[in-house]
């Protein structure tokens, strides 16, 4: 076993490995009391993940950057440095960052944000005078036309008589503050490094750096505003672009020529500005700070997923990206995002040296988001070329709205907390795998964010989301025939690209091959770059439109130059594969059905020692996909197994310099291949199936078990506020939020209903698990209960009290007295223990029942009395199984066509066989198995989401959730529970 596979089988066991193992954003909730922190320490570190990110976030009761706060970072430092795993810094009191916290915002005046504002004045009849806004620049007289503006002139400083310009428009541009703080201020962001990251360097900076216990700092959406503006910009403006950018204000948002000059030349200047202004004074500025004192800045800019997004409020993405150490992105909801969000960051990583990538992912993908739901969306980053996982997020606590802030939660108040290292040993192994070597692309493809910039419009988007969408096709085209890619951004290739031996260099990467996707202009530089690259022989595809403009100006010859030097294509698929068939090198084919597999992507990357990794990844979720594989090369071909860290021979054909194998891809799965030249091939040819000699079905139907108590959530109420009229059967968010919108103490009076049909045996307690019961008065059928709390449930915010022997048949009542205070909240409550759960046909009304017993169908135990549970289940069923050798089988395998829960963990006559958490739902139980009648038991783990909802969502179940989720809007008295339980259960003998 050489070193490389001997790396890739520790870094995939917990405690091994915690700079390839998940960081998650650590939500520092509550009131943080450092043992409780250093437990969950310990507990992530169990969950089999490498850190956190300490995370000041909503709930937040210890002052933020106080000396209480650094006493908490402090013990985290301490508790991460003694599991060898790392405490990450934060640089914000929630986000976006810069304001640290109130500290450079409160100051005001040049330190809060300006954004450049127009407004028009139409001169009617009635129009007695004019008179500027404060913060006014410039203001006009003319005639509008639609967008345009006809006989334009400058008024600005002259006293209007309104009745000699009856008909006529005013259009006035000025300058307007908000609370958020002037990023493009050299000041502000000197304030904000000095309030945050001197302060955490001080107290903290001898543990900066990855070989000790805090490797870097977390910037979150920085941004500039939308059309932003400063003091500074028009000198800065006047320098670098030679005019004035006050006399062309109309320019960017009129479509108007002045002085010759016309409107996409000045948006393109502004904009170019705008973002070269932002990368300087912050990204760069904080990026230099942490390269002295030994950190990484991480983390990633607001809005980074299309070209009109990132004009809106950051200019462009790329160029910020090379002043990180470790650039990010956020990725959100449980769904798959642009592919341009994921390029533009791997692309810089790619060019300037082989940076790691972080991803903020699966923030508002739901407390029901699956394990398979987690590998689906992190391994397409993966094979885009992210390698570092901040999960989004662990929840402190659970209490209030924090419940709701963007789940889930990674955090051991889930049921499936002891399976949940499965998924980051898997991950650990294949990012360390993605950190080996180098990234292997030919062809570069120019960004067209400067084409965007010369057509954007703030309110007026269309024309530039066209940029967009086309160029988001386009990398999507190419992942689908699988052409591997760079970003080329003209902001980095004017300092950092040149031209070598008939390749365009960009930083440390070389290409072969440049497209130039749907655009408008491109950068005098990048033109010139374009010309000595096809002097040199590099290779041109441009796809229709071309360009017409240099810098945002008319210019026949960039148009004419593409005409003669490019293979110009019009914009299809069909005619992009046509055009790189003949131009671009192919180092793998991943065929089926005898075209390119469009739902497969791959990596690859280059070691030193000859060998070349491929990662694989079918984005599909529904399609399996057989594919044929062909490999350019010679050596022995190696999958492996980032579940296990095995590594064995794949069988393969090599013939004339081409692999060939097969690989069968479930929804979702990725294979991970090495090629060693130094090693001979396993000749043969792979089968992706086995024959099936017997099978047996189980038809669904299996005895019981439940392990943890059932609960009834209780999220409507009653309500009376300081003596007046009841309300009546009202949602508790809806009571919550009308409390802190108000903001106002009150005398109040809560009461849950709910219905007993029978009551658990006398020996079963009964517990109400409720929120902060110490601040109200809690009365069940009017006994008031005086007992301690016994404990949580779940998470420490809910506390059980014991109700046993309160509880009747018949209606039940539990009265919460509140002397109300803001921002105290009101919340759902439970009621917990051993029973079952009946529901109506609406699904709008429940009862308490006798628990679920015996066998029962398991398609969905949501409908056998567990509508709200959360917690683990056991199946079990007897088989009876024929000899092997009688029926000509040599394997046993078990699989599942569907499951509705995180995890199944299999026995089979009390022998562990293995957890099914993402397809294939396949187990080999060979060795468990004998002739005769065996016992399978699966246990079924689920997640909160049948729990905390959302329940009364019309969309039913979501996938994109975040506070708004639970109540705000349309909202159904109907409750929406996802499925839990298995179909499809079968033994099959196969040979």
């Amino acid at each position: 076993m050489d070193e490389l596979e001997r790396q890739f089988r520790l870094v995939g066991k917990v405690g091994s490995g915690s700079a390839f193992r998940g960081a998650p954003f650590w939500s520092w909730n509550d009131k943080l009391d450092p043992e409780e922190l250093r437990r969950q320490i310990r507990a992530m570190h169990r969950g089999g993940l490498g850190g956190h990110f300490m995370h000041a976030r909503i709930g937040l009761e210890t002052p933020y950057l106080s000396e209480e706060w650094m006493k908490c970072i402090e013990a985290c430092v301490d508790e991460s440095r003694k599991l060898k795993i790392y405490a990450w810094l934060y640089d914000e009191d929630k986000w976006p960052s810069g304001f640290a916290g109130g500290l450079v915002s409160g100051r005001g005046g040049e330190y809060n944000r300006k954004s450049l504002r127009n407004r028009e004045v139409h001169i009617h009849w009635d129009v007695r005078e004019f008179v500027p806004v404060s913060g006014s620049l410039r203001y006009y007289l003319g005639v509008k036309k639609g967008r345009k503006i006809y006989n334009l002139v400058d008024v600005t400083g002259v006293a209007l008589n309104m009745s000699e310009h009856r008909g006529k428009t005013v259009f006035e541009f000025y300058a307007e503050r908000d609370g958020y703080v002037d990023l493009l201020n050299p000041k502000v962001v000197e304030a904000f490094i000095e309030s945050t990251y001197e302060r955490y360097y001080e107290r903290f900076g001898g543990e900066f750096g990855w070989e000790r216990t805090i490797p870097g700092i977390f910037t979150d959406e920085p941004n500039y505003g939308r059309m932003p503006w400063t003091d500074e910009l028009p000198r800065v403006f006047k320098d670098r672009r030679g005019y004035n950018l006050l006399d062309h204000l109309p320019s960017l948002f009129y479509e108007v020529c002045i002085n010759g000059r016309g409107w996409h030349k000045v948006r393109h200047d502004y904009f170019r500005t705008a973002t070269e202004m932002f990368v300087e004074t912050f990204t760069k500025r904080i990026y230099e700070w942490c390269e002295v004192h030994g950190l990484a800045l991480t983390g990633h800019f607001l809005a980074e997923d299309n070209l009109v997004s990132q004009i809106n409020v950051i200019g462009a993405a790329m160029p910020h990206y090379e002043f990180m150490q470790i650039p990010g992105i956020d990725h959100l909801c449980r769904r798959l995002g642009s592919t341009m969000l994921v390029k533009q960051v791997s692309s810089v990583a790619h060019q300037f040296g082989g940076r790691r990538v972080l991803s903020e992912m699966f923030g508002c993908s739901g407390w029901n988001m699956s394990f398979e739901d987690q590998r689906w969306i992190a391994e397409w980053q993966f094979a885009l070329g992210v390698d570092l996982v901040c999960q989004h997020l662990v929840l402190y606590s659970l209490r209030g709205c924090r419940k709701r802030d963007f789940p889930p939660s990674f955090n051991d108040h889930q049921p499936w907390w002891d399976y949940f290292h499965l998924v980051n040993d898997r991950f650990a192994r294949i990012t360390y795998m993605l950190t080996r070597g180098k990234h292997i692309a030919n062809v570069l493809v120019l960004h067209p964010i400067s084409s965007a910039w010369c057509v954007y419009h703030p309110q007026h988007t269309e024309e530039a989301m066209r940029i967009s969408d086309s160029f988001e096709q386009l990398s999507r085209w190419l992942l689908e025939l699988h052409i591997d890619y760079d970003y080329g951004d003209e902001m980095i290739m004017r300092r950092h690209a040149s031209v070598e031996d008939g390749r365009l260099v960009v930083g440390s990467c070389s290409y072969q091959l440049v497209i130039i996707p749907p655009s408008l202009t491109m950068f005098s530089e990048t033109f010139q770059l374009l010309i000595e690259f096809v002097r040199s022989g590099g290779k041109l595809i441009a796809v229709e439109p071309l360009p017409t403009m240099v810098d945002g100006e008319e210019c026949e010859d960039v148009t004419s130059f593409l005409k003669r030097n490019a293979k110009v294509i019009a914009h299809s698929k069909e005619k992009l594969k046509k055009a790189l068939d003949g131009l671009a090198h192919r180092s793998i084919s991943l065929q089926s059905n005898g075209a390119e597999a469009p739902s497969l992507i791959y990596q690859e990357r280059q070691l030193e020692d000859g060998r070349r990794i491929f990662f694989i990844a079918n984005t599909s979720r529904d399609e399996v996909v057989d594919a044929t594989v062909k490999i350019n090369g010679v050596g022995q071909l190696q999958l492996w197994d980032a579940d296990t860290g095995d590594v064995r021979a794949h069988p393969c054909t090599v013939e004339d310099g081409l692999i060939t194998t097969k690989l069968r891809f479930a929804p979702t799965q990725s294979h991970l291949i090495v090629l060693d030249p130094k090693r001979k091939p396993r000749a043969g040819e792979p089968k992706l199936d086995f024959e099936t000699v017997h099978s047996i079905d189980f038809y669904d139907k299996f005895k019981l078990q439940v392990h943890d108590p059932n609960a009834l959530t209780l999220d409507f109420c009653d309500y009376q506020i300081d003596g007046g009229e009841w309300q009546l059967n009202q949602p508790v968010i809806r009571l919550y939020r009308h409390l802190i919108s108000t903001g106002e103490p009150c005398k109040l009076i809560v009461r849950y209903k709910f219905e007993v049909e029978q009551l658990p045996p006398n020996d079963e307690p009964l517990w109400l698990a409720i929120e902060t019961p110490h601040l109200q008065r809690i009365f069940v059928n009017g006994e008031r209960i005086q007992s301690q709390d016994e404990g949580f449930y779940l998470d420490q915010a809910f506390r059980k009290l014991n109700i046993t022997g309160k509880v009747k048949v018949g209606e039940n009542v539990i009265e919460c007295q509140w002397d109300y205070e803001p921002p105290m909240e009101v919340e759902s409550c439970y009621i917990v223990g051993r029973f079952g759960v009946k529901c109506d046909e609406s699904l709008s009304k429940f009862a308490i029942t006798a628990p679920p017993d015996g066998e029962v169908d398991a398609t969905n135990l949501v409908e056998k009395g567990l509508p709200f549970y959360s917690g683990k289940v056991t199946l079990t069923k007897q088989f009876e199984l024929p000899s092997l050798r009688t029926v000509g089988a040599s394997k046993v395998l078990f699989e599942l066509e569907q499951l509705n829960a995180i995890v199944a963990d299999v026995s089979i006559n009390g022998t562990k066989c293995g957890m099914l958490i993402w397809r294939p739902f396949q187990l080999e139980i060979t060795e468990a198995v004998k002739r005769g009648v065996n016992e399978i038991s699966i246990t079924l783990i689920n997640s909160l989401r049948n729990l905390l909802g959302p329940h009364h969502h019309p969309s039913g179940e979501l996938f994109m959730v975040g506070p708004w989720s639970f109540g705000d809007g349309d909202f159904v008295e109907r409750y929406c529970f996802v499925p839990f339980g298995i179909s499809g259960a079968r033994v099959r003998l196969v040979k």
